[in-house]
């Protein structure tokens, strides 16, 4: 093993910090899903019903961009915990590259929006009719 290769121990303690962070992430996803979810209320398609379809996808397009800021702000907050898993054996969690794309947290965020999926879906029926 060359000395640029980085050791077991390491990619063990890399290991252990991405799943660290991916706890954090989910966390953060699952959490603010439930919030928004209470704060849009239960989709209601007799309501959409009333409504144009481009409104809808305003409302969509509206939705996806709070969550854009949400995101922003939340790989901000995350960047900012400090890691338990700091300076071992020659580890910086500041270099993760999953800490600043949070793609993790964007997942979880998506998947637990359950207001906003059964409105795309009612939208997506309603253009493909």
């Amino acid at each position: 093993m060359s000395s640029q290769e980085p050791s077991m121990q390491f990619r063990i303690v890399k290991a252990l910090d991405i799943s660290y962070l991916t706890v954090i992430f989910f966390t953060f996803g699952f959490i603010i899903s439930m919030i928004l979810d209470k704060h849009f209320g239960k989709f209601n398609s007799e309501e959409a019903d009333k409504k144009s379809t481009l409104r809808l996808l305003v409302e969509i397009v509206l939705h996806v961009c709070l969550l854009g800021v949400i995101i922003y702000a939340v790989r901000n907050i995350v960047e900012k915990i400090p890691s338990p898993f700091e300076g071992k054996y020659g580890f910086q969690h500041k270099k993760l590259k999953e800490l600043g794309n949070a793609s993790v947290f964007v997942f979880f965020l998506m998947f637990y929006q359950k207001h906003l999926q059964e409105k795309m879906n009612y939208v997506y029926k309603r253009l493909s009719k």
